[in-house]
């Protein structure tokens, strides 16, 4: 069976749900099954697109932050090389990491578990105009607990040093 086809058997309507809502409970069907017990099937689309929400509202947080900070992206060495997602911003260096998740604050800030690399040293970095989407995660309806993690992809800001 195809993660359609159980959404469509958990969800009457699920047919009838804008692609976005659609795309978000499929990232996510194992969270959904998990907890759509405590929610009647019709608020399956309220239910995605509140979160849905709160995650885009975290990201613009994260906007608004100043410097370089955990989750962004970093091309270290110029524009043309590799963007690296930052896992841990310190006082004049970095430590990026090949692997990991990103929790999305609801303040904005991220936090990233996983391997880290050596320290880089940040020099003179600037913040550029390109936008990265980056995968991170958060809190079906802000509440931590076992299986309520919910994955999207967001605009991430990329750094140049």
């Amino acid at each position: 069976m195809t993660l359609e086809e159980i959404a469509r058997a958990e969800w009457p309507g699920f047919e009838s749900l804008d692609n976005d809502v659609k795309d978000f409970i499929l990232a996510n069907i194992s969270t959904f099954i998990e907890h759509m017990r405590y929610y009647p099937a019709s608020k399956i689309e309220e239910l995605a697109r509140k979160n849905i929400e709160m995650i885009e509202e975290y990201a613009k947080k994260a906007e608004k932050l100043d410097g370089i900070r955990s989750g962004d992206y970093v091309r270290i060495g110029g524009k043309e090389s590799a963007p690296r997602r930052v896992a841990y911003a310190g006082d004049g260096f970095i430590q990026v990491s090949s692997g990991g998740t990103f929790h999305l604050n609801d303040d904005g800030t991220t936090s990233a578990g996983g391997s880290l690399e050596p320290p880089v040293d940040i020099g003179e970095c600037c913040l550029s105009d390109e936008k990265i989407l980056g995968h991170v995660w958060a809190w079906l309806n802000n509440m931590p607990g076992a299986r309520r993690a919910l994955f999207y992809d967001v605009p991430i800001r990329v750094w140049v040093c």
